[in-house]
């Protein structure tokens, strides 16, 4: 290494290379007291036979001076929204909340089937018989229960009989049929009959009588509910047989009212030919009102029985009254 010029001794005495008109001057790094085998230009590493012929570096590694650093750019602009992540699972079912108010009470329903007046329960063992001329209408003064609805009168249901010639039993009676009216008037003062409130007349068939059989007994039923009527809380209702057939037909009595009441317990109301007539067939009860001569119109009738109509005959010692059921539908 002695050919190494002066300027090259005094790197290898450690001196850095300086910038001289663009132009590096080589660093020489030693290891003990030799030189290595390649210089630093540039921070490069070359042999020292890649060096210029002046012992400088190559043109090429020429370090250039560094401006100051310019001003920020603007900021980008912002990217395109991402696609939209998957629907996330069904959050739990949240608390029961708490009961709401009671609603309002709704309008009161349908009253259904009431019966205003009953005495068809039990039902008694006589008949009272319409054997021309001696009664033309039966009937009976009544308290109906209570209606509160205010509902139509709807049906009048009569327990009837027809009997064998005699009522003793004996001949067959054939079947027929029969007119029948059922009339409901308002009474007044006294319990004297008054207006009629409402009438129906029907052509029912009467049942046969087998020979041997003493009565058939059967009921009718008369519908009201086209009429739309409401009947007041008490009324008298009487019962007109048009045709009767072989004389036989009656209507049934009964020792009980189930609904309803009787007005005037132990009378009864009946119209006949006469009060000879009548006499004998509303229980032969002496002392009665029947007007002595001339027809009897519809009445009643207090029949001075010691306990009521019908009393001393059928044995059971309580009122006997006509077998009627009146019934509304709400």
């Amino acid at each position: 290494m002695k050919s190494l010029s002066k300027k090259a001794k005094l790197i290898s005495l450690g001196v850095a290379g300086v910038l001289v008109l663009g132009t590096v001057i080589p660093t020489l790094f030693v290891t003990g007291t030799s030189a290595s085998s390649y210089i630093a230009c540039a921070n490069k590493k070359f042999l020292l036979e890649e060096l210029l012929p002046n012992g400088r570096c190559p043109a090429h590694t020429v370090k250039v001076r560094v401006g100051l650093r310019g001003p920020r750019g603007e900021a980008g602009l912002s990217g395109a929204a991402g696609v939209s992540g998957q629907v996330g699972a069904t959050g739990a079912t949240g608390a029961t909340g708490s009961q709401g108010a009671t609603g309002a009470t709704g309008p009161a329903g349908p009253q259904g089937v009431v019966d205003l007046y009953n005495s068809m329960v039990p039902r008694g063992i006589w008949q009272q018989d319409f054997t021309a001329p001696e009664m033309t209408e039966f009937g009976n003064a009544i308290n109906l229960t209570s209606n509160p609805a205010g509902a139509d009168f709807d049906t009048a249901t009569v327990g009837l009989a027809i009997c064998s010639p005699g009522c003793f039993g004996g001949a067959d009676v054939p079947a027929s049929t029969a007119s029948i009216t059922f009339t409901i008037y308002n009474i007044q003062r006294g319990g004297a009959v008054g207006s009629v409130i409402a009438s129906d007349t029907q052509l029912f068939t009467v049942p046969e009588v087998p020979d041997g059989q003493i009565a058939t007994v059967f009921n009718v039923t008369f519908d009201f509910s086209a009429q739309a009527i409401v009947l007041p809380d008490t009324i008298i209702f009487g019962i007109t047989f048009n045709t009767n057939p072989t004389n036989s037909l009656g209507v049934m009595q009964s020792p009980n009212v189930s609904a309803g009441s009787n007005v005037f317990p132990g009378d009864v109301y009946v119209a006949g030919a006469s009060r000879s007539d009548l006499a004998s067939n509303i229980g032969n009860c002496d002392g009665n009102n029947l007007p002595a001569t001339g027809t009897v119109p519809f009445q009643g009738v207090p029949v001075m029985c010691s306990s009521g109509y019908f009393s001393d005959v059928d044995g059971l010692g309580i009122d006997s009254v006509p077998s009627v059921k009146l019934t509304t539908v709400g």
